[in-house]
């Protein structure tokens, strides 16, 4: 049952001001659309340092993920990026405006860490290089039961999709990775990539398009 409906009816007179009832109600809208605006409130607004340790605790996970697609599956590279990110973070927290959820204004900071990686040291090494890597895309990877041959098998399944993955062109790979792993809305997608919707649908399905032509003779095993 929503919050609201459980909020007693405003009293006439002084006892309910004008915009008090609005007020409440907004508040309580506005924690719900961004899980992460009480410990934000805390850090930005109260200066409780801990309350940061809790958001990085938060999101160090999914922001890890993402940057190792950003760098071919590179552990290394995924780690100093995101650790560059929550620096980054602290410094610019005062220019969040709280317009948009907490996490889009993280990820375009993260995006801008793992570009600027990108683009000054042209780090686009092979991907796999580590079965580690691959193990740390929690939820992403396939269940591998106690089966040591089918194990092998889904292994080796998923690190061929993984690897066509990361074969896509940035601009392609970013959106469905937000998309299909990250479980992100075109909504969400379009406000971090600051791209129209459409786009965004459009090159999530040319992703698509290419990982189903790059991946033919999985669907043609299937099929016999």
């Amino acid at each position: 049952m929503s919050p609201s409906l459980l909020r007693p009816p405003a009293l006439p007179g002084p006892l309910s001001p004008p915009g008090v009832a609005d007020a409440s109600a907004s508040a309580a809208d506005s924690a719900t659309l961004d899980p992460d605006l009480e410990l934000v409130e805390r850090w930005l607004d109260q200066g409780r340092e801990s309350a940061f340790v809790e958001l990085m605790d938060r999101h160090k996970g999914r922001l890890f993920r993402f940057h190792l697609y950003m760098f071919n599956g590179n552990a290394h590279d995924a780690d100093d990026a995101t650790q560059q990110t929550f620096v980054n973070l602290h410094r610019k927290g005062k220019s969040f405006r709280r317009e948009a959820r907490f996490y889009t204004f993280v990820y375009r900071i993260a995006r801008n860490v793992a570009l600027n990686m990108l683009r000054g040291e042209k780090r686009r090494r092979a991907y796999m290089d580590e079965l580690a890597a691959r193990q740390a895309l929690e939820g992403c990877a396939p269940e591998t039961g106690r089966d040591p041959e089918l194990a092998l098998e889904k292994r080796e399944l998923w690190q061929r999709v993984s690897a066509e993955v990361q074969k896509l062109p940035l601009k392609l790979r970013e959106p469905f990775v937000l998309y299909d792993f990250q479980k992100f809305s075109y909504d969400e997608i379009a406000e971090m990539l600051r791209l129209a919707q459409g786009t965004v649908k459009s090159r999530i399905h040319r992703a698509r398009l290419r990982l189903r032509a790059a991946l033919a003779d999985l669907h043609e095993e299937d099929g016999r």
